[in-house]
């Protein structure tokens, strides 16, 4: 095969020079044999350029910078501040029952704490309280956890302690325990099965002594809240102010709940100069009629 000559290279060279004038992209293919088979190819066709974006804009200074998460913040910081504003009005509206006097405490008290009568069971809405007239109940036996030691009074008299003195009709005697008597409870057997619908006692030691006038019920320790149970696994809470001045019975409306026994939980007392706690009269009574 002949070789090129050096005025084929010359014409190639030309050619060349007169595409890259038109701004044409020059192709130079050798074959195997490095033949010259062309001093170029046709030029590939023009490329557009890249389209130029421009750049966004920066955004607007923003004191914060995720908006949706600052209106969920303030969303939540409302709902908290007024949740806070309901509890405390709850609060302060039940501080109001519970200081509204000894019986109506101790209902609202046995209602918010799930105590029911009746059923044993905390669901749903607690039974009401019967409101009907009602008659005292015979007790016929009474056992405790505690009783304190007898003693002799101003007139040399024999004093004993016994549970038994909390049902005997009298105030001057009383059923005593040394202490506070927080835990201590006081059980009363009822006449066969009894439909309960009201319990009450004297929470102290109701007696003046007829010698030396020494006023027993604010020497001793008062009792300020009790738990009354029931044998089918119910109770109700009671509280009273402990006043020292005021002997009167303390009686609880509570839903019709038949029961053999009642019992007398102490949970609170009042301190009094001496450090010993009683009861001087229980009370259980049944629906009259």
């Amino acid at each position: 095969m002949d070789r090129p000559r050096d005025d084929d290279f010359a014409e190639a060279y030309r050619l060349g020079y007169e595409r890259a004038r038109r701004s044409e992209e020059p192709t130079v293919r050798l074959s195997l044999g490095e033949e010259l088979l062309g001093a170029f190819d046709d030029p590939a066709p023009e490329r557009p350029a890249p389209a130029v974006v421009p750049a966004p804009a920066p955004a607007p200074a923003s004191t914060d910078a995720n908006p949706s998460r600052s209106r969920r913040t303030a969303l939540l910081v409302g709902g908290t501040a007024a949740a806070v504003v309901v509890l405390l009005g709850g609060a302060f509206g039940v501080g109001r029952l519970v200081a509204g006097g000894d019986q109506a405490a101790g209902t609202n008290e046995a209602a918010a704490t799930g105590d029911t009568a009746g059923t044993g069971s905390t669901e749903g809405e607690p039974p009401a309280a019967y409101d009907g007239p009602v008659q005292a109940v015979g007790i016929t036996g009474s056992t405790a956890t505690c009783h304190a030691g007898g003693s002799v009074d101003a007139a040399g008299n024999r004093v004993t302690y016994e549970p038994a003195r909390a049902h005997d009709s009298d105030l001057s005697t009383a059923w005593r325990c040394p202490g506070d008597g927080r835990g201590e409870r006081l059980t009363l057997t009822l006449p066969d099965s009894t439909v309960v619908a009201q319990v009450g006692l004297v929470p102290g030691y109701a007696k003046t002594d007829p010698v030396s006038g020494e006023d027993r019920y604010a020497q001793n320790n008062r009792i300020t809240r009790v738990r009354w149970h029931f044998d089918d696994g119910s109770s109700r809470v009671q509280r009273m102010r402990g006043n020292p001045g005021d002997r009167s019975l303390r009686t609880l409306r509570i839903p019709e709940t038949v029961t053999s026994w009642v019992e007398l939980e102490i949970l609170a007392s009042a301190a009094g100069p001496r450090d010993t706690v009683a009861v001087s009269e229980v009370a259980v009574a049944v629906p009259a009629g």
